[in-house]
């Protein structure tokens, strides 16, 4: 607060940690880094293998929550959040599959049980994949996913669900409700129509999930993002998501 007074003390880590990600809950602090401390690090080994995920008492600082796993793994998360009441993490874990002579690792999407700590969905292999947004149903993902149905080695919007789906798919626009945009790819100048002629603030974000535009639009609104970069982007207007190409 404006006064200066720490008010949470939070869990503590060795001078050398770094955190890289993490979520808050009303009660747990979910955090992932390197070097957090040998409790919350399955795999003592050097290097990559030292990643951590834990979930942390946000007022003692005790570990409350940790990935389960029958042989020793880290988890390291490029993004957490919560849904359908389970965790939702994006990043790589490494295994230990003979002691400290070989490694596994997997990289992609993984979704664990609050209580119990068990991974609940199988993985989604692809790189750098990052949560963008939660909408009803659907996880939308940017990333270079290693699936066979899409392009291989192509970085774009993707769309999850983890209640119905091991796959991942290039984003569409959502059936019924979604945002609905024109020309799309567009040099420029595109219309945007608000789901169900409700206007707001539409937000534009790029594949990296950071918001490079913000517009007030009515129930059918034309704006203009020919200053953005080539590449493609997400819009969102309240809960509803769309992609985006932008093509010069």
């Amino acid at each position: 607060g404006s006064s200066g007074v720490l008010l949470e003390e939070g869990p503590k880590f060795p001078k050398s940690a770094t955190i890289s990600t993490m979520l808050m809950t009303d009660s747990v602090l979910y955090l992932s880094g390197k070097r957090m401390g040998s409790e919350v690090t399955p795999i003592a080994h050097p290097g990559s293998g030292r990643g951590a995920l834990a979930g942390y008492d946000r007022i003692t600082g005790e570990v409350k929550w940790l990935p389960k796993y029958d042989t020793p793994t880290n988890v390291s998360a490029i993004s957490i959040s919560l849904y359908g009441g389970k965790l939702l993490v994006t990043g790589n874990k490494r295994i230990e599959v003979n002691g400290e002579t070989f490694f596994g690792n997997s990289v992609g999407i993984f979704y664990y049980d609050l209580t119990t700590g068990r991974e609940v969905e199988g993985v989604i292999t692809g790189h750098n994949i990052r949560i963008l947004t939660l909408s009803k149903d659907t996880v939308f993902v940017t990333g270079n996913f290693s699936e066979a149905k899409v392009w291989p080695g192509m970085i774009f919007f993707g769309r999850y669900d983890p209640q119905r789906s091991t796959g991942v798919s290039p984003a569409e626009p959502q059936k019924g409700s979604s945002i609905a945009l024109w020309p799309n790819p567009t040099r420029g100048m595109v219309t945007v129509q608000t789901p169900s002629g409700r206007g707001g603030v539409l937000q534009v974000f790029n594949i990296s999930g950071n918001a490079v535009g913000e517009y007030t639009v009515g129930d059918q609104s034309t704006i203009n993002v020919g200053h953005l970069p080539t590449g493609q982007y997400l819009v969102r207007i309240g809960g509803e998501t769309s992609p985006l190409t932008i093509t010069h």
